[in-house]
C-alpha cells in the first residue's frame, strides 16, 4: 500500500492568520518545545489558532505549535527545551495567558443544545468533543460514557483512557463478542428539518468535506436544501471506514432521532484510511487493507436504508504535499471506483481535477495557496474548493435533484 506511517487527527482548517492579533493574551516563545504532558493533539494552520485552540479547551494551560498543522495542547510547560528543528519547520510554544503565573481563563460555557436535545434510538447519549451539539450515541445501553468524551464502554465496566481516542473497559464482559475496547461514541446527522418545499442533500464525508458543504449549500440554496452529515465541524467528519460502518444508522438521524430521507446522498470514505497513516486509532483513522470490504458494507447499508435517495460516490481529494500519500489515495480511488461500478453508483472525481491544475503531488502550494489540499485547502478564501465546488460537484448534485413541477 501506498502509505505513510504517521497519524493526524483531522479538523476543518480555518483561514490563516498572519500574527497573533486575535489571541493578544498568549504569551509566546519561539523555537521553543513544551516536551511532553500533552492533553490532546488537534490540527491548526497558524500559532494563533493554536493559541485559540488552547484557550478553547477546558485544562489547557500550554501549547506548542509544529508546522505546519501540529497543535499539541498540554497542562504543562515543564519540559521546556529548545525547537528539535529550525527554519521555517520550528516549534512555537506558549501559555494561554499573557502572564504565564496567572490562573487560566475560566472556560466558554457549552454551545446550546440541539433542538429537543440528542436522541438515541438505539443506545446511551454520551458526550462526543467534535459534534456540534457536544453529544452522540453511544451503541452500548445503558453505557458507561468515559471521561474523554469520545468513547463509551458496557454497563459494569470501568474507562480506562488509553490516549485521545482510545479506552480499554476494564470489568467488560469478553463473549459472545469482545467488549474490552471502548466504541467510539457516534455523532449524529444533519440538525436541520428536511425542507418540505425543495429537494435535499445529504453530504456524508471527511473534515474535507465539512470545509466544502457550506460553499455547496450556498451555490444550490435556489435549488435544494444541502446539509452535511455528521454534525461535526471540528473533526473528521464520517471518520475511517470501521467508524461508517458502526455509524452509519446514527449519521442518517438528526440530533433529534428523526430519521433522514433526502432526494440525493453524496458520500465519501477514504482520507481516514491510509493516506495520514496505517494506524487503527477508532473514530478516528483505519488501514487501508479494510478498506474496501468496510466500504461495501457502508455501499450496501445505504442502499438498503436509503432506497428513495440517489447515490453519488465522492473519489477522495489529494494529498498534494505528499506524493507516498497521494499515492495511497489513489489506491483507495481504484478500490471504491470498482466497488461503486458494482452497484451502479455514479461517481465524481476529487481528485484528478485538483492534481490536473496543480501539477502531481508533491507541491506545497496550489490554488496559490500553501498546503492546499494537505489534505484541507481553507486559506485566502479557499479557492480550491471553489473550484471542486464550481467544476466538479455541483454540477453532479444538480443532475441528480428531481424535476420539480
Amino acid at each position: 500500500m501506498f502509505c505513510v506511517n504517521q497519524i493526524l487527527s483531522l479538523v476543518v482548517l480555518v483561514p490563516a492568520v498572519a500574527a497573533l492579533d486575535s489571541t493578544e493574551a498568549c504569551k509566546v516563545f519561539p523555537n521553543t518545545n513544551f516536551a511532553g504532558h500533552d492533553l490532546i493533539e488537534a490540527d491548526e494552520n497558524t500559532v494563533a489558532d493554536c493559541c485559540s485552540a488552547c484557550q478553547a479547551k477546558v485544562g489547557c494551560g500550554y501549547w506548542t505549535f509544529a508546522p505546519p498543522v501540529t497543535c499539541l495542547l498540554k497542562l504543562s510547560d515543564a519540559g521546556e527545551e529548545p525547537s528539535p528543528v529550525h527554519g521555517a519547520d520550528a516549534y512555537t510554544s506558549g501559555c494561554r495567558w499573557e502572564n504565564c503565573s496567572a490562573p487560566p481563563l475560566p472556560p466558554p460555557g457549552p454551545p446550546p443544545p440541539a433542538p429537543g436535545g440528542q436522541v438515541c434510538h438505539v443506545g446511551t447519549v454520551c458526550n462526543a468533543t467534535y459534534a456540534v451539539n457536544r453529544e452522540g450515541c453511544c451503541p452500548y445501553e445503558n453505557a458507561v460514557c468515559c471521561p474523554n468524551s469520545q468513547t463509551c464502554c458496557p454497563q459494569g465496566s470501568v474507562c480506562e483512557d488509553t490516549g485521545t481516542y482510545g479506552t480499554v473497559c476494564k470489568g467488560a464482559p469478553v463473549s459472545p463478542v469482545n467488549e474490552t475496547i471502548g466504541l467510539s461514541v457516534c455523532k449524529a446527522g444533519a440538525a436541520l428539518p428536511l425542507s418540505t418545499t425543495q429537494p435535499n442533500v445529504l453530504i456524508i464525508g471527511d473534515s474535507v468535506s465539512i470545509g466544502y458543504t457550506p460553499m455547496v449549500a450556498k451555490s444550490m440554496q435556489s435549488l435544494a436544501m444541502v446539509q452535511h452529515s455528521p454534525y461535526d465541524k471540528r473533526d473528521g467528519g464520517a471518520e475511517e471506514t470501521a467508524y461508517g460502518v458502526q455509524c452509519l444508522d446514527y449519521m442518517l438521524r438528526s440530533p433529534g432521532g428523526v430519521f433522514l430521507k433526502p432526494d440525493v446522498i453524496m458520500f465519501n470514505w477514504g482520507l481516514h484510511d491510509g493516506p495520514l497513516g496505517n494506524n487503527t486509532v477508532p473514530g478516528q483513522a483505519g488501514p487501508p487493507s479494510v478498506y474496501a470490504a468496510q466500504l461495501e458494507i457502508i455501499t450496501q447499508k445505504l442502499m438498503a436504508a436509503e432506497p428513495q435517495a440517489k447515490l453519488l460516490f465522492a473519489l477522495t481529494s489529494p494529498s498534494m504535499c505528499d506524493a507516498t500519500g497521494d499515492g495511497c489515495v489513489v489506491n483507495l480511488n481504484n478500490q471504491a471506483a470498482a466497488i461503486m461500478a458494482k452497484y451502479k453508483i455514479p461517481t465524481i472525481n476529487l481528485h484528478d481535477p485538483v492534481v490536473a491544475h496543480c501539477g502531481p503531488p508533491p507541491q506545497m502550494s496550489c490554488f496559490n495557496t500553501s498546503h492546499c489540499f494537505c489534505p484541507h485547502c481553507a486559506g485566502g478564501g479557499a479557492p480550491g474548493y471553489v473550484f471542486l465546488v464550481d467544476k466538479v460537484i455541483v454540477p453532479a448534485l444538480t443532475k441528480l435533484l428531481p424535476k420539480q413541477v
